[in-house]
């Protein structure tokens, strides 16, 4: 296995087949790597179509099982893309260029090893070319496109451009909508004879990034809230249907865009998905104003997901400001920074925020000491909010702000916070690799060898470098991470300890070794094979090299002499309890001997103390026997005898009277079911006669009846 190749992708096809595609001399930094989801996703310049890998399947079946896919776009782009950018959710990817944008749609995913449309090779997909006349147009360049955060669906696309405009689009249904053009500062018109450079562009005043930053709470409450209640059951019931817009007015929140432009300004757009147009607020009054300018030739912006927020700004010289964003107590009418009320459009309102810048990082750029200027770019680690990556011409870099740890202490702590000094800790600046000793060659010379990719693999945390050489640096994530506080050496918790080892232990030791030896880095060379340099360039490249080893050699010697000191200290404290335990071992056998006696005359005691109260019980004994006299006790037994006595007596003479009535009783209930056994068997002779005498009047009264029938039917025939 190599060692820069960790995750051994370079012997797969995608990859050579890559290297046959890749332009040739490629002298800007691009990201046309991206993984999400486990799915690597690359750009085929050959065929102008989207290369895919399942990077997790590959590592757990046979690499030659697992092939590479290829997506065909339904409009073939008319740009080479520059990066590509994959939402969230995996359904969408955006190819973009500064002269257009490709939006592709993604097929689903199926078994067995989760790629794409069953597993073919070749897949026609679904695209949406925007802002194509940009290509035909050379005033108007595309700087930024993200996918909006606060999308529900995920399928909201946010596009920066040139000339301080944001475009929203959605994607939906199988088609694309502007849903909104955005001004967010004032429109660029004159440009310098012969070039593409405008008077804007030349004092800074362009936005050139953007990026989101935390969801803040609306501090107004929405209209929809003030309708009235529905008063039926089925309006309630046909409510609960909530719609994106309902939700977002429910959720109650905003997802600020941070814009930076390239004089350093940063402005802050509220953007409603749904609602229009929007609010810009700036630029932000940056702190402490001592400086005359904090990022002259910006080029980057990155947001870290902390509360605050903490901004990082980047130059092209490699300089990066970190700076947390902290609301004001009101907004400053008369702030305008350097602006005069004719310039500043209208719809800017003043800032309600400000900046503190906290620190300032100076990055190498190349091995050597002599460099220009060029694009810095960033890229977060989801895996650790205060870790991000800086790549561009000359390598990458790894940055780990140590604030954020203190910072979400401070936050959290409950009591009094004044003892915490948030800012105190400057943060790691490791360089990861280096693409070229020195920038001071010309950019169309060969010996460039810049980063066309970066992007972080989760499942098994690692970075993935891609150079324009079409050689993959694949290294772990776990070696760039520094080992973290553990909370047994908190120094708040130190300050409840009794130990002799308070006093060296206000910070942990590992922790102290090793800032010491991260003071230095020594980055990974991946240059070009082709390139030649010069002598110069070589005693430069020995000099440097020696000068860093020279430093890191001295960063050992330091660690080295605190470890022998913090060894003196440990011995000295390691005789003192030596000494300690002989005592304690001495004072343990005397109290055992203690111990031991003091249990004999116990035993004893024991003893003779059962003997005596079993010398006081036969006396008690004998003493009740030779008393005549009952005692108390006695007589008010015998009381309580014969007055149970009583009780009985009268007891019994109930009980026998209640005996006596069940007796009679029981005669009574005889007597009364035999009379009324008598009464149901007889009759009595009147009732005989009456029913006698009834029956032979019911006859008499038929028989005159069936006589008269009789006469009628005769009548009847007669007639």
């Amino acid at each position: 296995m190599s060692s820069t190749d960790f995750l051994q992708l370079n012997r797969h096809d995608i990859f050579k087949n890559l290297r046959e595609t890749l332009p040739k001399n490629i002298a800007t930094t691009k990201n046309v790597l991206v993984v999400k989801e486990d799915v690597l996703y690359t750009w085929d310049f050959q065929d102008n179509c989207l290369l895919t890998l399942n990077i997790k399947a590959l590592r757990e079946n046979d690499p030659e099982t697992i092939k590479h896919q290829s997506l065909v776009t339904t409009s073939p782009p008319l740009f080479s893309p520059t990066s590509l950018v994959v939402n969230e959710s995996n359904t969408l990817v955006v190819a973009v260029a500064s002269t257009g944008v490709l939006i592709i749609e993604l097929p689903s995913r199926s078994a067995p090893y989760g790629l794409f449309e069953n597993n073919k090779e070749l897949i026609y997909c679904r695209s949406h070319a925007l802002l194509e006349s940009l290509a035909f147009n050379g005033n108007v360049e595309i700087c930024q496109v993200k996918f909006h955060i606060g999308s529900h669906h995920d399928n909201h696309v946010l596009i920066l451009t040139s000339n301080n405009v944001l475009r929203l689009y959605t994607v939906s249904e199988g088609s694309t909508s502007c849903l909104g053009t955005y001004s967010i500062g004032i429109q660029p018109i004159g440009r310098f004879p012969a070039t593409k450079t405008s008077f804007l562009e030349a004092l800074g005043d362009t936005a050139v990034d953007f990026d989101f930053g935390q969801p803040e709470i609306k501090k107004t409450q929405p209209k929809s809230k003030l309708k009235s209640k529905p008063k039926s059951a089925v309006d309630r019931f046909n409510n609960l249907n909530i719609s994106s817009f309902e939700m977002d007015q429910k959720i109650n929140l905003d997802w600020p865009i941070y814009v930076l432009y390239k004089n350093g300004d940063v402005y802050v757009v509220i953007l409603d998905l749904f609602k229009s147009p929007a609010i810009v607020k700036g630029p932000l009054e940056i702190f402490p104003k001592n400086q005359e300018n904090y990022g002259e030739n910006s080029c980057s912006i990155l947001a870290l997901p902390s509360i605050p927020t903490i901004l990082c700004i980047s130059t092209e010289n490699g300089t990066i400001h970190h700076g947390i964003i902290l609301s004001t107590d009101q907004e400053n009418e008369d702030y305008i920074l350097e602006m005069s009320k004719e310039e500043r459009p209208s719809f800017i309102k003043n800032p309600d925020r400000a900046l503190y810048i906290f620190e300032c990082i100076e990055l190498e750029l190349g091995y050597l000491e002599d460099s220009i200027s060029k694009t810095i770019n960033f890229h977060p680690n989801q895996a650790n909010s205060s870790q991000y990556f800086v790549y561009h011409l000359t390598g990458v870099h790894s940055i780990h702000l140590k604030c954020l740890e203190r910072l979400n202490k401070f936050i959290d702590f409950e009591n009094d916070c004044s003892e915490i000094d948030i800012f105190s800790d400057t943060s790691l600046v490791d360089y990861v690799l280096c693409t070229n000793l020195s920038q001071k060659v010309d950019e169309k010379s060969e010996n460039l060898n810049p980063v066309i990719g970066f992007t972080i693999f989760y499942d098994f945390p690692s970075i993935l470098i891609l150079l324009s050489n079409s050689q993959l640096v694949t290294l772990p994530l776990s070696s760039l991470f520094s080992a973290p506080n553990l909370d047994l050496n908190d120094p708040d918790d130190l300050k409840n300890m009794n130990s002799p080892l308070k006093t060296i232990l206000n910070e942990p030791f590992d922790v102290k070794i090793q800032k010491i030896l991260q003071l230095s880095s020594n980055p990974i060379l991946k240059i070009q094979q082709k390139t030649n340099p010069t002598q110069q360039e070589c005693f430069d490249l020995l000099q440097n090299s020696s000068k860093l080893l020279r430093e890191r050699f001295k960063n050992h010697f330091s660690a080295k002499n605190e470890i022998e000191k913090r060894l003196k200290t440990l011995s000295k404290l390691k005789e003192l309890q030596k000494g300690d335990i002989l005592k304690l071992k001495d004072d343990q056998i005397d109290l055992r001997n203690t111990a031991e006696s003091l249990a004999e005359k116990y035993e004893d005691i024991k003893d003779k103390q059962d003997e005596i109260l079993k010398r006081c019980e036969t006396l008690l004994v004998q003493i009740s026997k030779r008393k005549v006299e009952p005692s108390k006790a006695e007589k008010s037994f015998l009381g309580e005898l014969e007055g149970s006595g009583e009780k009985i007596v009268l007891y019994g003479k109930a009980i026998q009277k209640l005996k006596e009535k069940i007796k009679y009783q029981e005669i009574q209930m005889k007597n009364w079911h035999d009379q009324t056994k008598s009464e149901h068997k007889s009759i009595g002779i009147v009732q005989i006669e009456a029913i006698k005498s009834n029956l032979q009047d019911m006859t008499e009264k038929i028989t005159n009846m069936i006589s008269e029938i009789n006469d009628y039917k005769k009548q009847i025939h007669m007639k």
